[in-house]
């Protein structure tokens, strides 16, 4: 151990007796880690009215004085100072003058979003609950999952429960409730792989109507709840042993597919919830789905759970077909075989419209297209049609497009989504509603 040599500060200390230039000597103190500060008096930002809080009590607030601070003489009315100095504030903007923000729907429009959004989370939260009821230490562990990795999920359940009360006060304190839900996971791989396509449309969702929202103020709120949303969506392919972010951007959907793929998964509600007015879509069915669990994922066939989104069934993997160690858990993997390729044949079966769907059934499908010509690839900001080929009642195939986006990055990847079409419908990622009424099927694909 080194001797402190302590003669430079007494030195130090002994010339401060004999020069003005040495204002003050070094003085050693204990460290410390634990404070005890003074109990917050703010409220949060949102109260039970939904209106704005400042972070201190009101009655902390002084008013201020119309009178000058000398003599005390009136200086006529008081002008509150500019938020932002002159010159340090361009022309335009929404929401940033001098009036207190309303957190609440402002609109019909605003408010069924709101209570799709909530209903999605409610969801999420019962799905993260749901994973350690059914699966033990050991389960989690055989699948690479330790300590550390389940305690992240149970904070994601933590996550959810703030953004289901957030949503809340946004619809005035009102909005649906937690539900009963039934779920397609067999196992612990299963089970990731579905909270990847989980937390992937209800993500999707959000992006895809932030956009559109009246209240900016809610637009806020979810834009800070869907960007946690976002990372427990790359910690969910991460645990499945997939890249986490293999796209350049991630793609919004509108409502209607968000509560397609929802509402199979609700079985129970109470019988006063508020009611969804979003459309449902027939089921899309992917017959040779790439399975990640798959050393060669593309060479699957029959391997989901035949459920809305796909969710992949391990039953059936040999010991020598399966990926193993090579795509257990990791913050990133270079898998030597992709899970799809351009050209892949794709064949594709869906359901008819009219089936019961959502909770207690009281929902169905419905369509308003005429007969399925095209599959649309909906990835990160594009579209791209295929022709259905050997089309043959409600199935047909197509092939895996070369599409391909910015600096000739891949477009078809990730997780994303497929859809049956009548007619190739030119949108893009601002109004794909507008593809809404030439839909006949929806599904989504597992492309890396």
């Amino acid at each position: 151990m080194a001797r402190r040599d302590n003669r430079g500060l007494l030195a130090l200390a002994g010339g401060a007796l004999i020069t003005s230039r040495v204002l003050a000597v070094p003085v050693i103190q204990e460290p410390t880690t634990t404070f005890d500060p003074p109990d917050a008096t703010g409220e949060p930002f949102l109260d039970n009215e939904n209106t704005y809080l400042f972070s201190h009590a009101a009655s902390d607030i002084p008013a201020p004085s119309p009178t000058d601070t000398e003599g005390g003489a009136a200086i006529g009315d008081f002008t509150p100072a500019p938020l932002v100095p002159p010159g340090y504030q361009p022309l335009g903007g929404v929401g940033v003058n001098s009036s207190s923000p309303v957190y609440e729907a402002t609109s019909e429009y605003d408010r069924q979003s709101l209570i799709l959004a909530l209903y999605q989370e409610w969801a999420e939260l019962d799905f993260l609950h749901q994973g350690f009821a059914a699966y033990t230490d050991m389960d989690f562990e055989q699948a690479g999952l330790r300590a550390a990795d389940r305690h992240l999920l149970g904070h994601m359940a933590d996550q959810e429960s703030g953004h289901a009360n957030a949503v809340t006060k946004l619809l005035g304190g009102s909005g649906p409730s937690r539900c009963t839900y039934n779920y397609p996971h067999q196992d612990v791989h299963e089970y990731l792989d579905f909270g990847q396509k989980l937390t992937r449309w209800g993500e999707s969702m959000v992006y895809g109507f932030l956009p559109h929202l009246e209240s900016r103020e809610a637009a806020q709120i979810m834009t800070q709840t869907v960007s946690t949303e976002a990372r427990q969506q790359m910690i969910f392919r991460q645990y499945n042993g997939l890249h986490p972010m293999p796209v350049l951007f991630e793609a919004g959907i509108p409502q209607a597919w968000g509560w397609t793929f929802l509402a199979p998964y609700i079985s129970h509600c109470n019988a006063t919830i508020e009611r969804v007015v979003w459309q449902n879509f027939p089921r899309l069915t992917v017959i040779n789905q790439p399975n990640p669990a798959r050393l060669d994922a593309s060479k699957s066939w029959n391997e989901t759970r035949h459920d809305a989104a796909g969710t992949q069934n391990n039953d059936d993997i040999k010991v020598g077909e399966a990926c193993g160690l090579m795509c257990g858990p990791g913050i990133a993997h270079d898998r030597a075989r992709p899970l799809s390729y351009p050209g892949r044949d794709v064949f594709l079966q869906w359901d008819s419209p009219g089936e019961p769907v959502g909770p207690d059934s009281s929902y169905s499908t419905s369509i308003l297209a005429g007969p399925p010509l095209y599959a649309a690839w909906v990835s990160a900001t594009e579209v791209t049609y295929t022709p259905l080929l050997d089309i043959s009642g409600n199935s047909a195939h197509t092939y895996q497009p070369n599409a391909t986006t910015y600096g000739g990055v891949p477009v078809i990847n990730g997780t994303m989504y497929i859809a049956i079409t009548d007619a190739q419908v030119g949108v893009s990622s601002f109004n794909l509603d507008r593809i809404n009424p030439h839909v006949v099927a929806l599904g989504m694909y597992q492309a890396g």
